[in-house]
């Protein structure tokens, strides 16, 4: 099936409402179109969605064996590790016995109490916010039950990683989810107790589990999580439609200093979920220096597929997206002409060595052979490396606008 034909078909499968006319389009799918919305719903980390959608409001479709035999081992698949998940959290408060509060975040709430069902929402890891004091009570009971912390991110500045002997359950430990000491108060002050396989455990206010994944996923600049942010935050809203105070989540997104991600998620949900976001919402949040292409962008980053052969790099994404003749050569000596401390790093040479400046001929040479037989494919606009660059290159241009 055509890549654009994937983008529109993809959220239409999607959507929760079934009375959407199809015009009788999707009974004559071919085999190598549902092995491409088959491929999709991977990259998109929604193939329990779509295997439930053609399971329930589409039965009557004729789907290839092969397709529902995959989508169902996939599901399979997905429940038996969130249940292990699950496990492996109520091992963690077993061990911390009561001493210490624990919050749920994203996918951990989302799967049991958003959805409703766990098989639904796939999971790489559990993450879950603690108390900054709590930590070591938490570092010591990880340690009881076998994990070890991930070398993965060893710095980063909200969240431990732990790995169980397996190397196969991964935990997050978040003592904050961004940057300000002021906002970690805010969500304990309004978190909500829910019953958990008969345990009171935390979780976020619906409004700021809204902004929470919002924050998460357009940091991600889509990329990471494609389509499945977007039914993420359509059921949230379903599953909260009378208790979300649409006020709370325009003052808290302008506070946290989110509201470009907060209105580009919630916009691209409304339109290809069909979210209930009510458009007084966006107005009140629409950002001044908003515009259209803002949204090409964030669809290039949603859709398009890197090749996994040919993997683009962020270097020669702007190289390429680059326009001005002198902006492209600047980017080009800035990537041969390296510091002499990233050089030394690079190629392994003592910094204080002359020999240093003889590894610069050889950069230019071996950025000319990884680059060079690349650029007649280029030109083919149908390529993976070619809508791999116009990907990248929109990641790019999406994450500088957020920034700003």
């Amino acid at each position: 099936m055509a890549f654009l034909n994937i983008e529109m078909i993809i959220p239409k499968l999607l959507r929760t409402s079934s009375e959407e006319s199809w015009n009788d389009d999707i009974h004559a799918f071919s085999e190598t179109d549902w092995d491409g919305i088959l491929r999709q719903s991977l990259r998109h980390c929604v193939a329990p969605f779509i295997y439930q959608r053609l399971m329930t409001s589409f039965k009557e479709i004729c789907v290839p064996e092969k397709v529902i035999s995959r989508l169902k081992e996939l599901n399979l698949y997905f429940t038996a590790r969130n249940i292990r998940l699950y496990h492996e959290f109520d091992r963690l408060l077993d061990a911390l016995g009561g001493s210490v509060p624990v919050l749920l975040l994203k996918g951990g709430h989302l799967a049991a109490f958003v959805y409703g069902d766990i098989s639904l929402r796939s999971m790489v890891d559990l993450d879950i916010l603690v108390h900054k004091k709590d930590l070591y009570l938490v570092a010591n009971a990880m340690n009881k039950l076998g994990y070890t912390r991930s070398l993965e991110c060893p710095d980063h500045p909200f969240h431990f990683a732990y790995m169980d002997p397996t190397r196969t359950v991964d935990l997050e430990i978040h003592w904050n989810i961004c940057s300000e000491e002021a906002r970690v108060h805010e969500l304990w002050k309004d978190a909500r107790s829910e019953l958990l396989k008969g345990r009171r455990i935390w979780v976020l206010r619906p409004e700021l589990l809204l902004l929470h994944i919002c924050l998460h996923d357009a940091g991600h600049h889509f990329y990471l999580c494609g389509l499945r942010t977007f039914c993420d935050i359509d059921a949230i809203i379903r599953r909260y439609r009378e208790e979300i105070d649409w006020e709370v989540v325009v003052s808290s997104a302008s506070k946290w200093g989110i509201t470009k991600s907060t209105y580009l998620t919630l916009r691209l949900a409304k339109e290809m979920m069909g979210a209930e976001v009510p458009e007084e919402v966006l107005t009140a949040i629409k950002p001044q220096d908003f515009k259209q292409e803002n949204l090409l962008w964030a669809r290039k980053a949603i859709f398009a597929p890197l090749s996994e052969d040919e993997p683009v790099s962020e270097h020669f994404a702007q190289f390429w997206g680059t326009s001005p003749y002198k902006s492209k050569m600047a980017l080009f000596l800035a990537n041969i002409l390296l510091p002499r401390e990233l050089m030394a790093k690079i190629y392994s040479v003592p910094l204080g060595s002359p020999y240093i400046y003889l590894y610069y001929p050889w950069r230019l040479i071996e950025l000319s052979m990884r680059y060079g037989r690349s650029v007649g494919k280029i030109s083919d606009e149908s390529s993976d490396l070619r809508i791999g660059l116009e990907a990248e290159h929109s990641r790019i241009l999406l994450r500088e606008w957020l920034q700003k």
